[in-house]
């Protein structure tokens, strides 16, 4: 599989490995570990001393049983010798204790004893009370670390422990300490009811403070359920860390396209790239298409001329149904009476009539 990365406009090819980030990398590496694990390690003559074998993801948590022949590192210089892309490395356990991802275990008589543990350039910072998230965000985020503290901390000592410290980081993010308080006092492990609520709808928003919250409550009461979406930041609006694509190169998009000779315009949407697109009716004009609204408006103006150099893009949208939406606001906002476009656009609520100025001037045509 090869992976193509673009920087500065200049294209390079990953051929080892999977994308960070991407949400293919994941399971394709659980896939070939899985593989590898039964291929060379249960197979292997060092299965018998493995009492303990138990991975997440690329991590993996060893219980090995030691004797005279066989040594833990023979097994690793085993294991590295197999594909030279993938090495492994090896931590042992020290006074007894071991971390194993965000877990402290430690080795005491005949039981292994779990708390929670962090690095030590951990920060301790979470979500800030007064960044731009719902509530429900920011007391989930509590009650997330909360039920983890509880679920990984064996002994009543250290979850007293665990939970004293969540407390004081959080207020150090700016949490009001009396509903740090209240959620923690709250809190009772597996004693939370599901009070799920059924809905027709879902509809996705972005959060507005002091908006939001209030228009979910109204929403709810009408059995639509409510989502909040990241809105524009000021790292999506001064950073770019992404080569960004030129449109005429790029997808799915709602574009307007003018005749030469006359006033006359054309909005529509594709799927396409745009040169490709214009292929498709620049052929339906030499077919004579009667269906192509081009061919329409150059058969009634045979004088005339398509503008195939500019093209304004109105919007960009991936999902088909939303993009068919968006097309018929464009419609509506720039039609007065000069609109090539022959099918009728998608039927849209007339509430949208009035967005009709604000949509046309945020394109800046």
């Amino acid at each position: 599989m090869y992976i193509y990365k673009s920087y500065n406009g200049t294209i390079y090819t990953q051929t080892n490995g999977t994308p960070i980030g991407k949400s293919i990398s994941g399971p394709m590496a659980g896939i070939y570990l899985r593989w590898f694990e039964y291929t060379f390690v249960r197979n292997s003559k060092f299965n018998s001393q493995i009492l303990l074998w138990r991975r997440m993801r690329d991590d993996v948590l060893i219980i090995w049983k030691k004797c005279a022949d066989f040594d833990l590192n023979d097994f690793k210089q085993y294991l590295n010798s197999l594909e030279k892309r993938v090495q492994w490395t090896m931590e042992l356990e020290e006074n007894n204790t071991l971390a194993f991802t965000d877990i402290l275990i430690t080795r005491k008589d005949d039981k292994l004893i779990t708390k929670v543990y962090r690095k030590a350039t951990h920060t301790n910072k979470y979500i800030n009370w007064r960044s731009c998230n719902a509530k429900e965000i920011l007391i989930g985020t509590m009650k997330t670390l909360i039920f983890r503290a509880h679920k990984l901390c064996d002994l009543p000592e250290d979850l007293q422990e665990e939970l004293l410290f969540l407390k004081d980081t959080f207020i150090s993010n700016d949490f009001p300490p009396k509903v740090v308080d209240r959620v923690f006092a709250s809190y009772k492990p597996g004693g939370e009811k599901d009070n799920a609520q059924s809905f027709n709808y879902t509809l996705t928003l972005p959060f507005v403070p002091g908006f939001s919250e209030n228009l979910k409550r109204e929403l709810q009461k009408q059995g639509i359920r409510v989502a909040f979406k990241r809105g524009q930041t000021l790292e999506s609006m001064l950073c770019r860390l992404k080569f960004r694509e030129p449109f005429e190169k790029s997808k799915n998009n709602i574009y307007k396209r003018n005749c030469k000779t006359c006033n006359f315009t054309y909005i529509g949407e594709t799927s396409q790239h745009q040169q490709n697109r214009d292929r498709g009716h620049k052929d339906a004009i030499k077919a004579k298409d009667v269906n192509n609204s081009f061919y329409d408006h150059l058969h009634k103006n045979p004088s005339h001329e398509i503008d195939w150099e500019k093209v304004s893009y109105l919007d960009k949208e991936r999902n088909y149904d939303r993009r068919m939406i968006k097309e018929s606001l464009y419609i509506k906002a720039f039609d007065e009476g000069n609109l090539m476009n022959l099918k009728n656009p998608k039927p849209i609520n007339s509430v949208w009539n009035e967005f009709q100025s604000a949509i046309r001037k945020s394109t800046g045509i």
